[in-house]
């Protein structure tokens, strides 16, 4: 169920990165907004994805996952 939740969390910060990406093409004057938003949904998109996938987590001593 975990996992679910990680892809819909992957699902739409991936849309909203491509959303200020084309926002950031399209208006004239505002785009530093919209470029700073872009990195800021891109990294949480990718950190999003791997914990989806998996990528460096470990598990703790006491049996938590931590990425």
């Amino acid at each position: 169920m975990e996992t679910f939740w990680l892809l819909i969390g992957v699902l739409f910060m991936g849309l909203a990165t491509a959303y200020f990406v084309y926002r950031g093409t399209q208006v004239q004057g505002g785009q530093y907004f919209y470029w700073i938003t872009a990195a800021i949904t891109g990294f949480a998109f990718v950190s999003y994805l791997a914990m989806a996938t998996g990528a460096g987590s470990t598990i703790l001593d006491d049996g938590r996952e931590f990425y």
